[in-house]
């Protein structure tokens, strides 16, 4: 039996093109596997909870899966520079050097 997208239930057919495109980019995301899937699980839930409100704030209408793709697609590469710039930022040594400047 083959679903179409006009057979899929609501809440798939409107997850589906943002966690496509988030498997897509997780080709072209480097670091650890916790990285790997917190960058995947942003693109995939920014997508779904963003495209109803972009396509309200463009006044956009029709093709929500495609909007739904692209931001799945950008919300990873997003993910992943914020967790590059959490990363950068060291803050396991600069927390125990606070603490030690303080004596703990």
């Amino acid at each position: 039996m083959q679903l179409l997208p006009d057979q899929l239930p609501p809440e798939v057919a409107k997850a589906a093109p943002g966690v496509l495109a988030s498997l897509i980019a997780l080709r072209w995301v480097n670091g650890s596997p916790l990285q790997r899937v917190g960058a995947f699980m942003g693109g995939a839930t920014g997508s779904y909870y963003m495209t109803d409100w972009l396509l309200g704030v463009f006044g956009m209408e029709g093709h929500p899966g495609a909007l739904s793709w692209l931001i799945g697609m950008f919300s990873m590469a997003i993910a992943h520079k914020v967790f590059g710039m959490i990363d950068s930022l060291d803050l396991t040594r600069r927390v125990n050097e606070w603490l030690t400047r303080r004596g703990w």
